[in-house]
This record gives structure tokens, sequence and C-alpha cells, in this order.
């Protein structure tokens, strides 16, 4: 078992009887878009099936109805405009203990200006997947001003739009592609593939070596992101926080593979098995 993630299992499973919702961290989840609706879904339920008190999900009115629908538990920022977007996320931010980016956001110039915007101002841990990483091309350097924990959280895919290596470079170079990236900017580097690479700004690695080919679906990214964002609202490291993130994901993926086969499981799948990768870890 994974030292780091049996840690923090056990401590995000063994609560103290005098706490309340607040002890345990308010994620704020910018996410989804029209068209979009599962992205925020997904990483939505992870976020607080991995023991966040609080989960803020700030999204457009016009997929308000069904993410709300699948997620009564949590509480949601709604905009219909941009000017609107940003109050959210002034709101949103500074009551936060950490923020989620870019799951289901589309490739936009509106998507661009949020990521820039949590970027300079959430002085909090930052989460950044799929579109939230697609935009940071555009303006890649703003990252190393940041002074707060930064996640970025990459499949090859995006890590060679981001780079401009080719993904065949990047698939036989990936841990020191990951590192290369984190200490240039100062992030924490989650390089999703085969063998995940989590790299850190100074020097760190792990490779996690649980998961299988029943994940390389649609919303799995979004499931991980949401439960390293998870982990990170609660307070644990950020480096910790992607490793257990990324070792716990591969096991749910494997659980649901076992019960539903590489063909059949989708990410809602992997989500109901949190609490019996939970129960794995607990002493």
């Amino acid at each position: 078992m994974n030292n780091v993630s049996k840690k923090i299992v056990n401590s995000i499973t063994n609560r103290t009887a005098d706490t309340h919702k607040g002890h345990y961290g308010r994620a704020f989840c910018v996410v989804g878009s029209y068209g979009m609706a599962g992205a925020a879904i997904i990483s939505g339920l992870s976020t607080l099936k991995c023991g966040v008190g609080i989960c803020d999900i700030c999204l457009p009115d016009t997929i308000y109805p069904i993410v709300a629908t699948n997620i009564p538990e949590a509480v949601y920022s709604i905009y219909k405009n941009q000017n609107e977007c940003y109050k959210c996320l002034f709101n949103g931010v500074n009551k936060a203990t950490a923020v989620l980016v870019g799951c289901g956001s589309g490739n936009t110039n509106a998507t661009r200006d949020i990521v820039k915007y949590l970027i300079d101002n959430a002085e909090i841990p930052l989460v950044i997947d799929a579109d939230g990483i697609n935009v940071l091309k555009y303006h890649i350097d703003i990252l190393e001003a940041r002074k707060r924990p930064t996640i970025i959280t990459p499949h090859i895919g995006e890590m060679s739009r981001l780079t401009g290596l080719s993904i065949d470079y990047i698939k036989g170079q990936k841990e020191n592609v990951a590192l290369n990236f984190a200490s240039k900017y100062g992030v924490i580097v989650v390089l999703k593939d085969h063998n995940t690479v989590v790299a850190s700004p100074d020097g760190k690695t792990y490779i996690n070596h649980t998961g299988n080919p029943g994940m390389a679906t649609g919303g799995s990214g979004d499931m991980l992101a949401g439960m390293i964002t998870s982990l990170v609202a609660q307070g644990y490291d950020a480096f910790e926080s992607a490793v257990a993130g990324v070792n716990l994901h591969g096991i749910a993926g494997d659980m649901a593979k076992d019960e539903l086969t590489e063909a059949a499981m989708l990410p809602t799948d992997m989500i109901k098995m949190l609490p019996k990768v939970f129960k794995m870890f607990i002493e």
C-alpha cells in the first residue's frame, strides 16, 4: 500500500466527535460549461466523496439545474454572464481553502481570463485541469509568480500543447519532462498516462502503478482533479495530496474493472468505489 495514501485516508476517515463541516475545508470548483455539465458533476461528486466539508461549485446558469439535481450536497455560485462570474470568483476564493478550475470549462477566451484571474488572485492552493491547462499556453509565464501551491494535471496531449514537445518524446521521457516543468514554473505536475508521474518543484517524484485501460474514458480526469482538490482543501500537503489522489484513483479504477470489466466501467462507477477504497486503508 502507498504510505502517503494510507496516512491521508486514515486521517480523513477518523474524525473527532466535536467537529463540523467547517473543520474539513471548503473546495471552490470553477467547472463546467454549456454541453459539459458532466465534467462539473463528476469533479464535484469526487470532491465531496473524498471528505471535504463544503464543495462550492461555480458554473453558468445554463447547466445549474442538471448539476444541482445530481449533486444536492453541494452549494452553488451561479452566473449568467462574465461580470457575474467575476463576482462569484471573488467571493468564492475568499471563502475557500482550495480552488479547482478547468474541468469542462471549454477552451475559450473566457476560460483563459478566469484561469489568469485565479492564478493572480487565489491566495490558496489551486488545481488546474483540462481546458484550464489548454488555455495556459497563452500566458504560461504567469505561473512563475504564484506564491501558493499550484497543481496541474495534464494528460500527454495537453502536456504536448503546453510545452511544444512531441507526444512521443514526452511518453519516452515522462519523469524528466514533468520534473523540468515543475522546476521551471514552480508547480506540482501530475502527468497522466499509463504509470502517471507526479513531480514537485523541489525534485520529488512519484510513479503510480495502480489503474487500468478501462479508465481511458471521458470523465476520469475530472474525477482525479476533484479528488486532489478535496484533499488539498482539507489541509493536506499539496504534493502528498496529488500522490494520494493518483494512487486512490487508480485503485478505484481497478475495483471497477474487477466488478464491471474494463469495457463497461465509467467514472461514476469509480466514484462509487471510493468508500471501498478508503476501507482498504483504515487501520
